[in-house]
This record gives structure tokens, sequence and C-alpha cells, in this order.
């Protein structure tokens, strides 16, 4: 989540100052790991939750994706639509029923991730190789042919995901595939830093040639984290992690109103620096999302809200 706020606080700042190469390979970077890594999370997660006898399962999806997704897909549409004049892409008309088919900004993740658990569902009780074929066919159907949905590809990385079990590979020795997967990862950024010479065109990490760093990211992050709570259990970096997985919900719906506005405030205010307006984007996107989550679950509205804590 904290590689979801930085991200989009840079490539909001990108589009108010002149990019540089550093910027855009931190963006290539960042946008090829943290969303493999949220829905390999998922997907991995998801083991309970698919077996639920259906009334239990309807009722989390409705209220832990569905009333999230509309509540704060209505919320984002309608203050970009207020705040057209202000922000990077001017929203013409409002039209609220267009969410049923056409997630706004970063509820893509929620529209997604809603289909990747429906079709988990359906496959139920299905032998592993099943499963596996139709992750894979997921994954890489959306590279030959685009699909109606964005980024339709992680539904095929979530299905891949439900397939291990975070608690088996807990127990798993695999010092040997993180050193494969730092190999690969060193390939990547390669690439990476080659193609951010020129402007990025479309969303970063796109390209079929990053497919790699999707299926090696949740296992690098996976490894430093389990590697920082081995060594740090008490520190107050991975304290400041785990709070912000509590509240990841309020984090996600919440953060781009915050580094879009900051962005806006600061640029009026007269900031010509891309780094401070991206940093300080980046902190309040965290600030302010965490700290009106906690007012909200003093004041027990967090389930109204779809903000329920992890």
């Amino acid at each position: 989540m904290l590689l979801v706020v930085f991200g989009h606080a840079l490539i909001g700042a990108s589009t108010n100052f002149e990019s540089t190469q550093l910027s855009r390979f931190l963006l290539i970077v960042v946008y090829g790991v943290h969303m493999p890594v949220l829905f390999v999370l998922a997907g991995g997660m998801c083991g309970r939750l698919i077996v639920q006898p259906l009334p239990s399962f309807t009722r989390h999806m409705l209220s832990r994706i569905v009333w999230p997704y509309l509540l704060w897909s209505n919320l984002l549409l309608a203050t970009h639509f207020m705040l057209s004049e202000y922000t990077n892409r001017a929203l013409a008309t409002y039209a609220p029923w267009r969410i049923l088919w056409n997630p706004p900004a970063v509820m893509w993740f929620l529209y997604v991730l809603l289909i990747a658990l429906l079709i988990r569902r359906a496959l139920g009780s299905a032998p592993r190789r099943i499963v596996v074929i139709a992750g894979g066919l997921f994954l890489i159907f959306p590279y030959i042919y685009e699909p109606p949905v964005p980024n339709f590809r992680f539904v095929g990385l979530f299905l891949l995901a439900s397939t291990i079990s975070l608690t088996d590979l807990r127990q798993v020795q695999f010092r040997y595939v993180v050193w494969i997967c730092a190999a690969v990862a060193a390939i990547m950024i390669y690439f990476a830093w080659f193609e951010a010479r020129e402007e990025i065109n479309g969303y970063p990490a796109d390209q079929f040639r990053y497919l790699p760093a999707m299926l090696i990211s949740p296992v690098l992050i996976f490894a430093s984290a389990k590697a920082l709570t081995l060594k740090r259990p008490k520190s107050s970096i991975l304290a400041l992690l785990r709070m912000i997985g509590r509240h990841s919900m309020a984090v996600f719906v919440l953060h781009i109103l915050f580094t879009a506005g900051t962005r806006i405030v600061l640029v009026a205010l007269g900031a010509d620096s891309l780094w401070f307006v991206t940093l300080t984007a980046t902190c309040l996107g965290l600030a302010g999302p965490l700290a009106l989550a906690l007012l909200a679950r003093n004041l027990r509205i967090s389930s109204a809200l779809g903000w329920q804590a992890n």
C-alpha cells in the first residue's frame, strides 16, 4: 500500500513537472510491483473465504468489496467532476452509473478483485492443475487481446496465488528461489532503466517483457518482510507498515484525494520541485487516511464506510 500511495503521488506530480529518467524508472518499478503483490496476497489468503457457505460468502462480498466500491467510486467520481478545473484530467460529465462497467481511477482494483474472487469461487474444489491452467490463461490472454476490464491479467495472478498457501510458504526454505528472483529482478531493472530514457506511454510496466516482474516481485517483497520481521520485530518501520496494513481499505480509497489535493495546493503555492511535491503528497496520502480511519473506528462508523480494519 505504501508503494501504491508513492506511485500515485509521483505519477500525479510528473504531470506538473518535467519528469526525469529516475522518476520514470521509479514509476516502472513501482507499477511493476505494487499490484502484483496485492493480488498475490489476496489470492494467497482467500482459501477460507471461497469455501464459506454461499450466504456468508455473499455477505462478505457485499460488505467488504461491493459496498466500498459503490460508495467510494461515486465519491471519487463526484469529487473529480467538481474539481475538474484543477485536476490533471478534466471530467466532462458526471455519470455515476458508468461505474458498473467502467471503474473510476484506482477503484479498478476492487472491481477486478471481485471478478477474481467470483471466478475462484466458481472453480470451487477443482484440482489444482485446473486452477493453475485457468490462472495462466487469464494472465496471458490480456497481452494478446485487450479485454473490456482494465488490468484483467491480475485475475490470473490471483488464481495462481490461490493455489499456494501462505502458511505453507512460511515453512519453506526458499533462499535459492529468492536469489533466482533477485537475478531476474536485475534484468527487469535494466529494462526499466533503459525504457525510462524516454517518456512513458500508457500504464507503466504494462508490456509483456515485464511479466516476470509480476511473478518475482511478491517473492522478493515477502522475503524482505520476513527478514525485517525476524531481525527487527519491534522496529517503528514495521509498526507503521502493520498500521497501514490494518487500515489498508481506508488508505486505498482515500489516498488519491490527499495526494491530488496536496499536489494541487503545493503547485498553487509555487512549489517547483518534483520530489518535494511527491514526498509531501506521499506522507499526507498516508497520514490523512490513517487519521480518518482511526477517527472512524473511535466513532464506530468504520463498517458503514467500508473500512473494517484487518
